[in-house]
């Protein structure tokens, strides 16, 4: 697990934890915040998804592309995927 910020206000903040498969890269992030209704301080989640690529192939540098997600957009995320995969995957296979 990340360790969290330091009182200094400068220090940068860590991913809770990161999952990598190849290029791409998934970071977990944590913010509290103080919640309207009742002022009690909730933690909110949120993804970032990262995959890394050069766009040259004969260059020796990596460039990102990132997007942002909220935990329950994940499962989205995963079904749209899936859905793509079965039918552009398979279908080459086959």
């Amino acid at each position: 697990m990340a360790q969290r910020p330091t009182d200094d206000t400068n220090a940068k903040q860590k991913p809770l934890a990161t999952f990598r498969c190849g290029k791409v890269k998934l970071a977990v992030w944590s913010n509290e915040r103080t919640r309207q209704a009742d002022g009690a301080t909730v933690t909110t989640y949120n993804f970032t998804l990262t995959k890394s690529f050069k766009r040259d192939k004969d260059s020796s540098d990596w460039e990102e592309q990132k997007m942002s997600l909220f935990p329950d957009e994940a499962w989205q995320v995963q079904q749209v995927l899936a859905e793509a995969q079965r039918e552009f995957c398979v279908r080459r296979d086959g």
